[in-house]
């Protein structure tokens, strides 16, 4: 119920008005009255109204003065003035100070009823909108790790324009103004996938070794992209030199884990797609490609679950044939063009088979033009089709590594 105070100077109006909005059985209840100006300052300070019914002509201080005060306050609260003086200047000043109605003596009741009832209906909704932004603040602030995380992934794999980056830095408080180094963490795939299929965002032992290495370094990001890996992004720091092989060392003595790291310094959130590209190509060069095969398995790797991705495409966009790219992947990686990219979206197909999504679902995500043409390549990679996998890995036949 919300809380009304009336400041009139006269009593017996005041008694009167008291009783008839009382009848009036609306949802208000009314807290405190006052005769003068001063005594309803300090008593609207103290309980806080809703809504004030305050008549202009009181001692001390008169309804205008009253009402200009409490907004030097800071309350919150809406007003219906009373007044047997009609004059312009009145009523002017009124619609400066946000009345909400400005009432003539004597005092139609059928009128005020209805201002008021107007006045409540509005008062209740503006409550419950805050109600709601509130609340949609404390979740934010409940899930701000994982909102950041997931803002941070997004613009790694750009996502995102400069300028949106930072806008969302600064509503996620991350400064943009520091120098930061992105550290790209290869994972090994049973770890990510395990945690992955549970649809948790990183493996949690290597995030709390991570953390512990940092020792809660402010201006330190720890996000996942689409690949298996983990990237930190965090403060240039003198004290955080040869980071990755401190990383390598922790996770190696902690968890018995090998993982692999790259890193790129004087970086900043704008450019961090840029220089996660960076990290994916030095990923790629550390297993001895030739930079043009480093390029186009970087290029494959983003683009390989659309349907119409193809040789051409790759080999135009790292600037030669077709042949000579199909010939450089069979002498660098062993096999075709073709079989490699299969290999990605079949590997992709078991992630998302794993979490229950529907064969044709799967398909078109994969990037395979039909169910059919999916079945087909999944089976020739496998040995087994689609359906067939998924009731052997129901049934324990297949490991869930897989």
């Amino acid at each position: 119920m919300l809380k009304m105070l009336i400041a009139e100077d006269e009593p017996k109006i005041l008694a009167g008005l008291q009783k008839q909005i009382e009848n009036m059985q609306l949802d208000v209840a009314i807290t405190d009255t006052a005769q003068d100006g001063e005594d309803a300052l300090e008593k609207a300070k103290r309980c806080k109204p809703d809504i004030l019914l305050v008549d202009i002509c009181m001692p001390f201080l008169n309804g205008l003065e009253l009402i200009e005060k409490l907004h030097e306050t800071g309350g919150n609260f809406k007003v219906i003035v009373i007044s047997g003086y009609g004059e312009f200047e009145y009523a002017k000043r009124s619609v400066e100070l946000s009345v909400y109605a400005y009432i003539l003596k004597p005092v139609d009741l059928a009128e005020l009823k209805l201002k008021l009832e107007q006045l409540i209906g509005e008062i209740k909704k503006e409550k419950n909108k805050n109600k709601y932004f509130d609340f949609a603040v404390a979740q934010t602030a409940k899930h701000k790790d994982t909102l950041i995380q997931t803002f941070l992934h997004d613009a790694a794999v750009g996502k995102y324009s400069p300028d949106e980056i930072k806008e969302l830095c600064a509503f996620f408080g991350i400064n943009i103004n520091l120098t930061y180094n992105l550290v790209l963490i290869k994972v090994p795939a049973e770890i990510y996938e395990m945690h992955r299929t549970n649809e948790i965002l990183l493996p949690p032992q290597i995030e709390r070794v991570l953390k512990q290495l940092l020792n809660e370094h402010t201006d330190s990001y720890l996000f996942p992209d689409d690949r298996g890996n983990l990237l930190l992004l965090y403060r240039q720091n003198p004290a955080y030199r040869h980071l990755s092989s401190r990383i390598k060392d922790a996770v190696k003595e902690e968890l018995g884990i090998n993982v692999h790291t790259e890193s790129v310094e004087s970086t900043s959130p704008e450019k961090l797609n840029e220089s996660y590209d960076e990290l994916i190509g030095l990923l790629f060069d550390d297993k001895k490609f030739s930079p043009l095969v480093s390029q186009a398995l970087n290029y494959i790797a983003k683009g390989y679950t659309r349907h119409d991705f193809g040789l051409e495409e790759t080999a135009e966009k790292i600037g030669i044939t077709p042949a000579y790219l199909s010939r450089l992947l069979k002498n660098e990686l062993g096999i075709s063009f073709s079989h490699y990219v299969s290999q990605l979206r079949i590997q992709y197909a078991l992630e998302l088979m794993n979490k229950g999504l529907l064969i044709k679902d799967v398909a078109a995500r994969c990037g395979f033009g039909s169910p059919f043409y999916f079945s087909t390549a999944f089976k020739k990679i496998l040995n087994v089709p689609p359906n067939e996998y998924r009731i052997k890995r129901t049934e324990g036949k297949i490991p869930d590594e897989t």
